[in-house]
């Protein structure tokens, strides 16, 4: 580790940089047999190498003959690929053992006042409450409390007042940096990572942990974290059922999937405060009064009443905190992505009941009637065939609005958009489409919303968004324009992995092509950290951004791929941002 000239037992751009201050070669030569030599020169191949070696050691085998020279020569996308591909596990946390639990609850956001370590469990679920007072005896400290599934406003009060975790049986994949919860939208992106790494069983444990969150909880929740029981977030749990259908054949499970989804659709969006009087739906916490986080660091003065309290936690349930997209107003818009969200579980609710009922299943054609109901309302609430783009509507003052959002893709990701306005959202993508890929909004949008600076605007892009438009222009056969979005991301998320030691981020700034976000909350993901360290205390990288490195690059072609390892800049190898698509569907190329 001669080259890393900062001690912190990474090989980055910055000793790069320091080489080069003082006038050093920022490369080794290794004697890879007798006569032929290796020299390996930057930052990215040279931490890629010291890892391979790294790996060798930890593994016990550094004293056998020779270099294991193919590893170490790795393309750049099959390096981050294979680093991706092992480092699931260091994601996985569990709150079904106390061990587990009593960390998890050290590092929660929100402390009781007390100093008192709480883990809600069903009281339906005595198995469960019997094995964790068991395990809490031994390791002390924990207090484990019978839950009720909530109903009342005075329970989703009493779970902020006193925070703890909820109970899950299985274990889950966390975002990254500093969570401990498994999220509810993260959860469907990250089981698609898992499967594409070749973890069946983990995504599927994601997916049963969803549904006992619906069965003991009533919804799945913004995360396991009591003070978020009041809220849920995007719906995905169908689609995520199927992907694993997809995988392996589970008749059983499809199943249990149908009847808990269809309470999920009932209790949690048709009917209650989610629903709307069109029969569309919108994003309503349960609960009431400020939100248990106080982000107050974050941002300036915002004003202490009932509505503004439940825009805040609105936008929390959204998924897309925080952002302009919503004015102060969330809970009084019907959202382009919650609601095609919501025809897709609809549509992947009848194919489910299809499977486990017959073709001629009554309930299935129930969901498919209901669902072109949904997609009839939502064609004349949302689409601006003037502006091109697929608009949230506000119910309550009966007015479209007309921000600019990437949840224009969402039409065409779920599949209802007609072929003409699909042609004309992928004409819109110059709009979005950034260096680094999409944006979250326009420039335009942004700027014209004045505020402050928020993390699900422009300039800042997220993997879910770039999966999400990349799909949705590939299903409508767009693949010249869904190749401009994924070949920048990609670059983009390459670069900064490789300069810095494999560093993969929740977000990044895709218009200045940086990792360097100060906006709420920070920048949480990690690299992959002090070479020699023990592999399980990493925590590599950020879930969703890592399952969109393995998505992304499946859909393209080996091409691509090659100018991506080359390190081709984007406008080289597609052409300038605005000139990559015609509007026309194209013809896929052989992967």
């Amino acid at each position: 580790m001669a080259l890393d000239l900062d001690g912190d037992g990474r090989l980055t751009e910055r000793d790069a940089g320091r080489a080069r201050e003082g006038g050093l070669r920022f490369a080794v030569d290794l004697e890879i047999s007798p006569g032929v030599r290796l020299e390996l020169a930057g930052a990215e191949r040279l931490s890629h190498a010291a890892d391979v070696l790294a790996e060798e050691i930890l593994e016990s085998r550094g004293d056998e003959p020779g270099l294991p020279v193919e590893r170490m020569l790795d393309t750049r996308t099959s390096a981050l690929r294979r680093l991706i591909d092992r480092g699931w596990d260091t994601l996985v946390r569990r709150s079904n053992r106390a061990e587990d639990l009593k960390k998890a609850l050290q590092v929660m956001p929100v402390k009781d006042p007390e100093g008192r370590q709480r883990v809600y469990v069903p009281a339906r679920d005595r198995k469960a409450l019997k094995k964790l007072r068991a395990e809490s005896r031994r390791v002390g400290g924990l207090d484990v409390v019978p839950l009720q599934k909530p109903r009342e406003a005075s329970d989703w009060t009493a779970l902020m007042r006193a925070p703890g975790m909820l109970y899950l049986p299985r274990p889950y994949i966390v975002p990254g940096g500093r969570f401990v919860q498994m999220f509810g939208w993260d959860s469907y992106f990250n089981a698609r990572g898992a499967l594409a790494s070749g973890r069946y069983e983990l995504a599927r444990d994601l997916l049963e942990n969803q549904l006992y969150e619906i069965e003991h909880y009533g919804k799945i929740p913004n995360s396991n974290l009591s003070y978020h029981l009041s809220r849920t977030q995007p719906p995905l749990m169908p689609r995520l059922a199927l992907e694993l259908q997809a995988v392996r054949s589970d008749r059983k499970l499809l199943k249990r999937v149908a009847r808990i989804a269809e309470q999920e659709l009932e209790d949690v969006f048709r009917t209650g405060p989610r629903a709307t009087p069109s029969g569309l739906s919108r994003y309503k916490d349960d609960a009431e009064g400020p939100d248990a986080e106080d982000m107050s660091a974050f941002y300036g003065s915002r004003p202490d009443d009932a509505e503004f309290h439940r825009h805040d936690r609105a936008i929390r349930e959204s998924g897309w905190d925080m952002c302009h997209r919503y004015g102060t107003a969330t809970h009084h818009h019907e959202p382009v992505c919650l609601n095609s969200l919501l025809l897709q579980y609809e549509v992947d609710l009848a194919a489910i009941l299809r499977q486990v009922e017959g073709e001629g299943s009554l309930r299935a054609a129930r969901f498919a009637k209901v669902a072109r109901a949904r997609a009839r309302t939502m064609r004349s609430r949302f689409w601006d065939a003037e502006r091109g783009l697929f608009f949230d509507h506000d119910f309550v003052t009966e007015r479209r609005s007309r921000f600019e959002s990437v949840a224009t893709f969402y039409p065409l990701w779920t599949g209802w958009a007609s072929r003409e306005e699909a042609a004309t959202v992928a004409a819109s993508l110059p709009r979005f489409l950034q260096d680094g890929g999409l944006s979250s909004s326009t420039r335009a949008s942004r700027e014209a919303a004045g505020g402050e600076a928020l993390q699900w605007d422009w300039p800042f892009g997220w993997a879910p968004h770039q999966i999400i438009a990349v799909e949705g222009l590939r299903r409508y056969g767009f693949h010249a324009e869904a190749d401009a979005v994924a070949y920048r991301w990609l670059s983009m998320v390459l670069d900064i992995a490789g300069s810095h030691n494999g560093l993969i981020k929740e977000k990044y700034d895709v218009v200045s092509r940086s990792a360097e976000v100060a906006v709420e909350y920070g920048n949480q993901g990690a690299d992959r950290g002090s070479l020699l360290a023990p592999r399980s205390e990493r925590t590599l990288g950020f879930a969703w951004t890592n399952a969109s490195v393995l998505l992304l690059l499946d859909g393209l072609s080996p091409e691509l791929r090659e100018a991506l390892d080359a390190g081709i800049p984007a406008d080289r190898v597609l052409g300038p941002r605005g000139q990559g698509g015609s509007g026309r569907p194209r013809k896929k190329r052989a992967a």
